[in-house]
């Protein structure tokens, strides 16, 4: 069934709230029916069109027949709708944002003092001093990663177009969408440090002090518990890739386990963020980094042992 005729499926909204109710769990007729409040008529009617239109499938277990979302389908759907451009804004967003640093620093420049602090030690006391223009140095390099990136994403759009089969091709745009994200999320952390780093350098120029006026790691460990919640909630919203062909009961099994295991790994990471959030705040930065690693060593720990276990 085509994409056009797809739409017209959901554009029902009964039909929809089965979708819904099976995103998560297969269901039988009664019990879907006993949810919509519907009768046996109007869901047979329902299921039909669902699937002719391979939305969803359905297998015998014992004496009842079970329904389950066709994943093959939306996938190809969201490939459909993606042709229009939806990573292709996700990058310029990307290099819009990492050029913001350039731009900022370009305006601010004008009004430092030549000579300004460029490196503290372990302790925040300034060890160096050099040319304004030296702050340059980090917008160029949140550039550069930039472009490390983009190239990757490039890499993996270009095994999507040349998958031998359905299974890659989803794997290769589900990997190039994570880049989007991760790229976009190191640009915007990036620059804040930057500017973080940017006032600091004012505020010391103008007073001649030998400290820094702000603990750049605090910042960094802050931001980074930022995106580690920010991530973990995008990671709720992945979901596994499969190939074409009915589902069977190991596929089910499998498939329950990797969402599991993907559900509790994004709870992890989306503790570890806010534990470093928390941690980094009442104490020193360099305590937040190392309390920061210890939590992602510990979130992995578990992730992993919990993955065994299910």
């Amino acid at each position: 069934m085509g994409e056009t005729n797809i739409f017209k499926v959901l554009a029902d909204s009964q039909r929809r709230d089965i979708l819904i109710m099976l995103r998560n769990e297969r269901l039988n007729a009664g019990e879907i029916a006993e949810k919509l409040q519907i009768t046996p008529a109007a869901l047979s009617y329902h299921l039909k069109l669902l699937k002719n239109a391979d939305l969803i499938s359905e297998y015998k277990e014992k004496n009842f027949v079970y329904y389950e979302i066709n994943t093959t389908v939306f996938d190809e759907l969201i490939i459909w709708v993606n042709q229009f451009g939806g990573k292709k804004r996700m990058k310029k967003v990307m290099w819009i944002v990492a050029m913001i640093p350039v731009v900022v620093t370009s305006v601010v420049l004008q009004f430092m003092p030549d000579i300004i602090p460029m490196h503290h030690d372990l302790e925040g006391n300034t060890d160096r001093w050099g040319s304004k223009t030296e702050s340059f140095i980090f917008p160029v390099i949140i550039l550069f990663i930039t472009l490390f990136w983009h190239l990757l994403i490039y890499v993996f759009k270009k095994k999507k177009k040349n998958a031998n089969t359905e299974k890659e091709q989803m794997e290769a745009k589900s990997s190039a969408k994570v880049l989007c994200v991760v790229g976009i999320s190191q640009a915007i952390m990036f620059g804040i440090m930057h500017y973080f780093i940017l006032y600091s350098s004012w505020i010391q120029a103008n007073a001649g002090g030998e400290h820094a006026v702000i603990d750049i790691a605090k910042v960094s460990c802050i931001l980074c518990g930022i995106i580690f919640i920010v991530l973990g909630n995008f990671m709720t919203k992945a979901k596994q890739k499969c190939s074409s062909g009915s589902s069977n009961r190991l596929g089910m099994h499998n498939d329950n386990t990797w969402r599991k295991s993907n559900r509790f790994g994004a709870i992890c990471i989306i503790i570890t963020g806010l534990l470093t959030i928390i941690t980094t705040v009442f104490t020193s930065g360099m305590t937040g980094t190392i309390f920061m690693l210890i939590y992602l060593l510990l979130a992995t720990i578990v992730t992993v042992v919990y993955s065994k276990d299910i």
